[in-house]
């Protein structure tokens, strides 16, 4: 999700150093101000630095995510991407 802050870390919460997550995409979808869940689709894989298939290593826990869509006051708006 273009914008989404998302991270991989071990058991100490440290960064996933030398390992590739992959195989994995998260979406979410809502045009009016509310909460949309984030949904996860694909099969998990984590690969370390050689490309191997190495996700039998690991436990993954995730988290509940979700897309929030706030009103704002007036007549804003805000552009994204290159002009």
């Amino acid at each position: 999700m273009a914008g989404a802050e998302y991270a991989w870390a071990d058991d100490q919460g440290q960064p996933l150093s030398g390992y590739t997550v992959s195989g994995v995409t998260y979406g979410a979808a809502g045009t009016d101000a509310g909460t949309y869940p984030v949904a996860r689709s694909g099969d998990l894989r984590i690969l370390d630095a050689g490309g191997n298939d190495v996700t039998a290593q690991f436990a993954v826990q995730e988290g509940q995510a979700s897309l929030v869509i706030s009103r704002t006051a007036g007549n804003h708006y805000r552009r994204f991407g290159k002009l």
